[in-house]
């Protein structure tokens, strides 16, 4: 379960030194990046394993006493290659004291001032750095709604506030999307969401209406697409949603489509009455709830 909640732990080698850089502490991870065993380094000095260990890493002039700091380096792996990595190197507080019961003890610092190293392959920090700026980056832009819900489809996090009408929450953590939209959109929405949870497959534009419950009357056309959100062993735990707001030219098609219709019902008949009646069956009710053709006195009698 640890390895599931946090999956980049599993590829972190972990070595803790004494105060004088000699390894007193070698995880698998570190034999499995550099192909040393622990009977190997434990009781050597560190440098040891850098490319040239007269160059050793230092941390920032300007840092403060018990920080941590981190840095890059060239290590020897066993079968002579060279590995870079990226490390950081965490102070452990505790009993810097030698043992009392241990009589005889000669006082010396590699009991003292231990920390914790941390590294791993420059070229895998490299993608974390680019998966954590991509995710920072779509949660900060605000042209395109983003956000993520639970495999119950409830809503967890939102890169900018859903939709900013009447009657939505300012937090939306938590909730459904029936909680705050009419029944009828918030089911349609939903419908399509559980397709991509069930199928696995993408969700690619598709045009949803949202109404709010205080708002049933205004609401928002949105261009919506979704894909699944899996853990590491491969268990569905949500999806990510993205949606732009395209109410004005989900309008501006209507109104087109609109136009052409009249043009049609205009011109499509000789009779006057015929006309009228098309053309008032094209307006009601996209248009207007009620439509009355007016026949100007000229067509009946010819002036």
């Amino acid at each position: 379960m640890e390895s599931q909640l946090f999956p980049f732990a599993d590829s972190m080698a972990g070595v803790v030194l004494d105060g004088r850089g000699v390894v007193v502490g070698w995880t698998p991870a570190a034999e499995e990046l550099l192909g040393h065993r622990a009977e190997d380094v434990c009781g050597r000095p560190v440098w040891g394993l850098l490319r040239d260990p007269d160059i050793r890493p230092a941390p920032p002039p300007d840092r403060d006493s018990g920080t941590s700091w981190y840095g890059e380096a060239v290590l020897r792996h066993a079968c002579g290659s060279e590995q870079k990595v990226v490390f950081r190197v965490l102070p452990l507080s505790g009993d810097e004291k030698d043992d009392e019961g241990d009589e005889g003890a000669e006082a010396t610092d590699s009991g003292k001032a231990r920390c914790l190293v941390l590294c791993a392959a420059a070229p895998e920090v490299s993608h974390w750095r680019q998966d954590r700026a991509l995710t920072r980056g779509l949660f900060r832009q605000d042209r395109v709604g983003l956000a993520v819900f639970d495999d119950r489809l409830r809503l967890m996090r939102t890169n900018i506030h859903f939709l900013p009408y009447t009657g939505v929450p300012p937090d939306l953590t938590g909730q459904a999307l029936g909680g705050f939209l009419m029944p009828e959109d918030a089911a349609e929405i939903e419908r399509n969401l559980s397709r991509v949870l069930e199928t696995g497959r993408p969700l690619v534009r598709c045009e949803v209406l949202a109404r709010t419950l205080d708002d049933p009357r205004g609401g928002v056309v949105m261009d919506l697409s979704a894909f699944g959100l899996q853990a590491p062993d491969g268990r569905v735990v949500g999806l990510t949603a993205l949606f732009t707001d395209i109410t004005e030219l989900h309008r501006s098609r209507a109104r087109l489509e609109l136009l052409h219709r009249a043009t049609a019902a205009v011109g499509g008949l000789l009779s006057v009455t015929g006309t009228g009646e098309e053309l008032a069956a094209v307006l009601v009710p996209d248009l207007a709830d009620t439509a009355v053709v007016e026949i100007a006195e000229a067509v009946f009698s010819g002036a």
